[in-house]
């Protein structure tokens, strides 16, 4: 059985764990750039397709050189991220890549063929600019 001198040290951590939290609440991995929400619709062969990976590579280092990403949903809305899902992207110029994997037992094909995943040979860009929200637009990449 506890006593209640026990339950009353207890109860009074609880509350000093509450109140003070239990550290630095800034987030994991130093600040965090700002982000401008970053979306659009990508369309494959004139219909929207759930799954297409739209990665957006920046041009000119961005935020420590990463690839930022997101996936169409059924409706062919992207919405990338940087950190949370749908936060966007730092200001900057980017250039777009995509790929729509099918998953299978023993295989990943990319449905695109690998048109559209060389950043270097890319003809999709965008531009985000800090206060703005961007916008691809309707891309319509073709599978042949």
């Amino acid at each position: 059985m506890i006593g209640t001198k026990s339950v009353n040290n207890l109860l009074s951590l609880c509350i000093i764990f509450t109140i003070f939290g239990c550290g630095d609440s800034a987030p994991q991995g130093g600040p965090r750039a700002k982000t401008v929400p970053l979306t659009g619709r990508v369309l494959v062969d004139g219909k929207p397709e759930e799954g297409v990976t739209v990665s957006c590579h920046p041009i000119n280092g961005g935020v420590d050189n990463r690839v930022l990403s997101g996936a169409t949903d059924a409706s062919g809305k992207v919405f990338v991220s940087t950190y949370v899902s749908g936060d966007g992207v730092p200001p900057g110029e980017y250039t777009l890549t995509f790929k729509w994997m099918k998953k299978g037992p023993g295989s990943e094909k990319d449905l695109l063929n690998g048109r559209y995943s060389n950043p270097d040979k890319s003809e999709y860009r965008v531009t985000a600019v800090e206060g703005q929200a961007a916008d691809l637009n309707k891309i319509d990449l073709k599978t042949k």
